[in-house]
C-alpha cells in the first residue's frame, strides 16, 4: 500500500515496489528498491532555449523552488512543484514539477510558461541542471545494465571507463502531425510500430527498473539516455520544433519509473502502464480500414525452422515450403494466445499453394483451409494469402 509521510520539506515515499525520499531543500529524489539505492534523482532538471535577438542558448538554472503541494486521490497522490525566478537567468514565468506516485510506480513531467518573450525549445534535460559554465546538477546513479526492447533485444553493460549514449526512436517527425497513441502502439512516418519503444530496463547491482516515455514526444528520440557508472541524463532534443508565444505553455514529455522484478517484467510493466493511463487508447474512434494492422507472417518462423530442423544458415525457400503447412500454422497461432500477442491479419505465406502459378490449396498440407480461415474471421482476425505473380513452377498448369 502507498504510504507518504511529509515533514516539512522531507516526503518519505513507500509502497509495495519502491520507496523515496524527496528532499525538497537540495531538490532530489532518491529512489530504492529493497534498500538499493538506484538513483539520485535531481528533480529540477533544464528546459533550455533559444532566442531570435539572443546569440546563445538560454537557461533556466535561475529557478528557485517557491512551493510544492501534496495531493491524495483515491488510489495515487500527486507532489506539485513551483519555481520562481531568481537572477538574470530566469526565462520562465512559471515552471511546474508534476510527480504521480502510484504502488507500483511513478510517473514525472514538467511544465513550462514563457515570459514576455517569444522563445523556442531547444533541448529539455530532466534529472540534470545546466547552467553557461555546462553540468550544475546531475542525476547520481550506479547502474551496471542496460536493456533495451527497440529496435532488437539488446544488452549493454556500463563500461568502467566511458559510458553509453543511446536512443530510442521510432524515427517519427512526430511535430509534423501531432500523431497521439492509437489502437495500443506508435505510429511512425515508416509505419505503426506493435511494441512501444521508448522504454529501458536498468539493472544496478542485482535490482532492475525500467525508464520509460509514455507518449509521443516532440523531440528527435522517444527517449535519450547518457549513462555512465556515477550519473544518469535523459535528454529530449526537440531541434527547434516548438515555439512558445507570450505567456504560453508547454507540457514537456512524461516518463515513468517502474520496478518490476526482472527486465522484461519492466518492458511489459510500461505497455500496462500506457492501457492504464489511457495513452495507447484513440482518443475518439474513427473509421478504421480493415487492412489497418497489425500483421502476422509467419514466414519468418517458417525461416528459423529451417535452419533449426537442417542445421543450415542457406537461405533456401525450396526447403522452406515444408514448414507451411496447417499443424505447424496452428502451432504457431496458438503461441501467439500464449504469450499474450494480438493482431488483426494473418498472412499464410510461402507455401500454401498447390503450386506457383497454379493458386489453389494444397490439400496435402491444408486440408480444413476453409474451416481454419472461418474460425479466425469468427475471432476478427483477417486472412491473407501471398502470391507472386513474377514466379511459375515446372508442373504448374500454367
Amino acid at each position: 500500500m502507498l504510504n507518504i509521510k511529509q515533514n516539512n520539506k522531507t516526503l518519505l515515499i513507500n509502497s509495495g515496489k519502491y520507496s523515496a525520499e524527496a528532499d525538497l531543500n537540495g531538490l532530489f529524489l532518491k529512489i530504492y528498491k529493497k534498500n538499493k539505492l538506484l538513483l539520485n534523482f535531481c528533480l529540477n532538471g533544464a528546459v533550455r532555449c533559444l532566442q531570435q535577438e539572443h546569440p546563445g542558448i538560454l537557461n533556466d538554472s535561475g529557478l528557485v523552488y517557491k512551493s510544492h503541494v501534496l495531493k491524495q486521490e483515491s488510489n495515487y497522490q500527486v507532489l506539485t512543484i513551483n519555481f520562481a525566478g531568481a537572477g538574470k537567468e530566469n526565462i520562465w514565468s512559471k515552471k511546474e514539477i508534476t510527480l504521480c506516485f502510484k504502488e507500483e510506480y511513478f510517473s514525472y513531467k514538467q511544465n513550462v510558461t514563457a515570459g514576455k518573450e517569444q522563445l523556442i525549445i531547444k533541448d529539455i534535460n530532466y534529472g540534470t541542471v545546466l547552467d553557461k559554465e555546462g553540468i550544475k546538477h546531475v542525476t547520481e546513479s550506479s547502474i551496471d545494465e542496460v536493456y533495451a526492447l527497440y529496435p532488437c533485444l539488446d544488452n549493454a553493460s556500463v563500461p568502467e571507463k566511458g559510458g553509453l549514449d543511446f536512443k530510442l526512436t521510432s524515427h517519427s517527425p512526430a511535430y509534423l502531425y501531432k500523431e497521439d497513441l492509437k489502437y495500443s502502439y506508435f505510429n511512425t512516418s515508416g509505419g505503426k510500430l506493435i511494441i512501444p519503444p521508448y522504454v529501458v530496463s536498468l539493472r544496478t547491482g542485482r535490482e532492475w527498473f525500467g525508464i520509460g516515455t509514455i507518449e509521443i514526444p516532440l523531440s528527435e528520440s522517444g527517449l535519450h539516455l547518457k549513462i555512465n557508472k556515477n550519473r544518469t541524463e535523459i535528454y529530449f532534443e526537440y531541434n527547434h520544433s516548438v515555439v512558445l508565444n507570450t505567456n504560453e505553455t508547454h507540457a514537456c514529455p512524461e516518463i515513468v519509473f517502474t520496478f518490476e522484478e526482472s527486465k522484461d517484467d519492466n518492458i511489459k510493466k510500461y505497455v500496462d502502464v500506457l492501457f492504464e493511463t489511457g495513452k495507447a487508447e484513440p482518443s475518439q474512434r474513427q473509421w478504421e480500414p480493415w487492412w489497418d494492422g497489425p500483421i502476422y507472417c509467419f514466414f519468418s518462423d517458417q525461416y528459423f525452422k529451417t535452419f533449426l530442423e537442417r542445421k543450415t544458415t542457406q537461405n533456401s525457400q525450396e526447403t522452406m515450403v515444408d514448414f507451411c503447412d496447417e499443424k505447424f500454422m496452428l502451432e504457431r497461432i496458438d503461441e501467439m494466445k500464449k504469450i499474450g500477442i494480438k493482431y488483426k491479419i494473418l498472412i499464410i505465406d510461402y507455401g500454401w499453394a498447390k503450386y506457383l502459378g497454379d493458386w489453389v490449396t494444397h490439400e496435402g498440407r491444408f486440408p480444413n483451409m476453409k474451416k481454419i480461415i472461418s474460425d479466425l474471421q469468427k475471432e476478427g482476425v483477417k486472412v491473407l494469402l501471398w502470391y507472386n505473380h513474377f514466379f511459375v513452377d515446372k508442373g504448374s498448369d500454367y
